[in-house]
Parts: C-alpha cells; structure tokens; sequence
C-alpha cells in the first residue's frame, strides 16, 4: 500500500525589507513591534491596491534569538474576493531603532472566489 502525505504547511511569499529598512534606520520613535508593523503598513499603503486603512490584528512574540515574530491580520473589507490579508515579519530591536530581518505575506480569499485557507495560490 502507498500513501502519500500533502503538505499543509501555509505558503508564504518574500517581501524585500531593504527599503523599509532604509526608511526606518534612524527613527527612534517606533517604540514597540505593533509600532513597527503598523509603520509598515503604512509604508505600503503607498503599494497597495487596498489602501491605507488596514483593519489589523497584531500579535507578537519574541523570540529565543531575541529577535521578534509580528504577525498582523488586515480583514480586507472593500474587496469582492480577498477577505484577509497576513504579513509575518521578523524583527530586531537595536539601540532604540528597528530592523526587519525577513517579511513574508499570503492571503485568502472569500468562499467561491478561491483557496479560503492562508496561502499564495500556489
């Protein structure tokens, strides 16, 4: 007998942080990680099809690294078939400044316009 094992492991696609980075390098008043993700977001409010007015859901957890996980939830509200969109980002803390490491986001869509579970379609 065979048997084959799916992965349901969620699937992510990269963001570059290098120009965020580049925009949050010297800002000292971003004081905590809902801070840094909510600038994120609206540093690409600037890219996004969505706009600027994300209705987000935010944890955080840090990390044995010492390094913090943010994952923040936008619940698409003016969309037909996307209903949510995830951002993970993995950032450090360094002299009262931000940087993201690594950023990473999917979505999912609403019943009968696509995969409803996160993922990138893939």
């Amino acid at each position: 007998m065979l048997v084959f094992f799916s992965s349901c492991a969620e699937s992510f696609k990269k963001l570059p942080p290098e120009k965020f980075n580049d925009l949050i390098n010297k800002r000292k008043d971003i004081k905590t990680s809902d801070e840094l993700i909510k600038a994120y977001y609206s540093y690409r409010a600037q890219y996004s099809e969505n706009g600027g007015n994300p209705k987000l859901s935010i944890s955080s957890r840090k990390l044995d690294s010492g390094d913090y996980e943010i994952t923040a939830i936008d619940t698409i509200v003016n969309d037909d078939a996307l209903a949510a969109e995830k951002i993970v980002m993995i950032a450090t803390q360094r002299n009262q400044t931000w940087k993201a490491l690594d950023i990473k986001y999917n979505w999912k869509c609403r019943d009968g316009h696509g995969n409803t579970d996160w993922g990138t379609g893939q």
